[in-house]
């Protein structure tokens, strides 16, 4: 990173720490980079250095200290602080002498606006519907590279979302089950993690925040929930001035617990539950958004740019692809199985493919060989989603679920090819059947 590029970043975490313009000022004949004033007798001082000399670098942190000193004659009081690169020891130790905070860009980063905590404790925690089927823990799966299409057939990879985003955009992502909408939104977060460490992206999942109609509340929600709600002021402040990327996991699971049969009614319930995510996104207008989340989830897209309160041709609309191309699906393998090849009869989806990957390569053989093998693997993958739904979602029963969706399953086999829709009554009837209760 380039030191102007430095100066800017702590300027920004400055700003939005103490509400107010951080900019450079000559006091009683002694530059300094940064001088904010939040009150007219409270003054936050910070020099920021590019160079290594230890000396020279102690006779910087004098300069704060001087400054302090004519300024508390006059009633001022200011808080000191001194950023430099590199990690000296014994400069903290010289700082530390005079009441001056020594930092390098990291730490005042991760001190204020909690940067390296959050990037941390994000990581460890499952991104969406990305995690293990048997433990639901994070996806430990190598992630395999796979092309977004926008809406005149361009491809986007994980790079040029990350590049999109930091542009300023707003994407949506949408796609069917299981088709990696979720690991995007977790390669998406490891990518500019890496380009930008010092204002990490906001990685949230949606159905954790059901209720919430406001950014603030959604946000103070999210860090409460990693485990760093102390910075939960600091970082919304931060966030309102362009400094983060927000990435938005499930539009379709922040539904509200009411429910119709009536469409009209369904779009007005759509819309309400979306209130908070329309707040965050009127009130991030300079930073790059993601959102992903079901397809047929919204009657069209005219309808998700409305629930979203943004004009459609301002949306970046992609489409992940319901299966992996052959080259895709063999990387995949690579990367994460032992197998060189799959029975010809699963589908190639990515979730499939990581039900797949949990399976010995002998017992793969052996249900691709047995003459009921495609029943058997069927079977096994059925549950195996149940299950995963359960891990994800503590209020899901598995057992329900399987009940549910058997049920739902055995009503379209009476049903025309052409046309299999279930409608909402029906899907309310199947699960009152299982249930008993609406």
């Amino acid at each position: 990173m380039k030191w102007q590029d430095v100066e800017v970043e702590v300027r920004k975490i400055a700003e939005s720490v103490w509400s107010t313009k951080a900019e450079p000022e000559r006091v009683t004949g002694v530059k300094c980079d940064a001088i904010l004033k939040p009150r007219k007798d409270y003054w936050i001082l910070i020099e920021i250095s590019k160079l290594d000399d230890l000396e020279k670098l102690r006779e910087d942190i004098t300069k704060l200290s001087l400054i302090r000193a004519a300024q508390m004659s006059k009633g001022i009081y200011c808080e000191c602080y001194f950023v430099t690169s590199g990690k000296h020891t014994s400069l903290r130790e010289s700082g530390a002498d005079i009441n001056v905070e020594v930092h390098d860009l990291t730490s005042f980063a991760s001190k204020f606006i909690g940067s390296n905590f959050y990037i941390q404790e994000r990581q460890k925690l499952p991104f969406g519907s990305a995690v293990h089927p048997d433990t639901g823990e994070v996806d430990p799966n190598e992630y395999s590279a796979i092309d977004y299409i926008d809406e005149h057939g361009r491809k986007y990879g994980v790079s040029d979302i990350a590049s999109e985003l930091k542009k300023g955009k707003l994407i949506a992502l949408i796609g069917e089950f299981g088709t990696g909408k979720s690991r995007c939104i977790m390669e998406v977060f490891r990518k500019t993690v890496e380009v930008n460490p010092i204002f990490p992206p906001y990685a949230i999942n949606l159905r954790d925040n059901w209720g919430y109609k406001k950014l603030h509340h959604i946000i103070a929600n999210h860090l409460e929930g990693v485990g760093l709600g102390r910075f939960a002021d600091n970082l919304i402040r931060s966030l309102r001035r362009g400094n983060h990327i927000v990435l938005l996991d499930g539009f379709d699971e922040i539904g509200s617990q009411s429910w119709s049969g009536d469409p009209k009614r369904l779009v007005e319930i759509r819309k309400r539950s979306l209130e908070g995510v329309r707040d965050l996104i009127e009130g991030c207008t300079t930073t790059g958004i993601l959102i992903t989340g079901r397809e047929h989830y919204f009657a069209d897209l005219k309808e998700m740019a409305e629930c979203l309160g943004q004009p459609l041709n301002r949306i970046l609309v992609l489409r992940c692809p319901e299966e992996f191309t052959e080259p895709e699906l063999q990387t995949y393998l690579k990367k994460n199985t032992r197998l060189s090849s799959v029975p010809e009869w699963m589908p190639r989806k990515p979730l499939i493919c990581q039900l797949l990957a949990r399976l010995p390569a002998d017992e793969v053989k052996r249900i691709e060989d047995a003459s009921d093998g495609e029943l058997e693997f069927f079977e096994t993958v059925f549950d195996a989603i149940c299950a995963r739904e359960t891990k994800i979602n503590p209020a899901i029963f598995k057992e329900t679920l399987k009940g549910i969706l058997l049920l739902l399953a055995q009503q379209t086999r009476s049903l025309p090819p052409d046309d299999e829709r279930i409608s909402t009554n029906e899907i309310n009837e199947a699960f009152f059947k299982v249930t008993g209760y609406a």
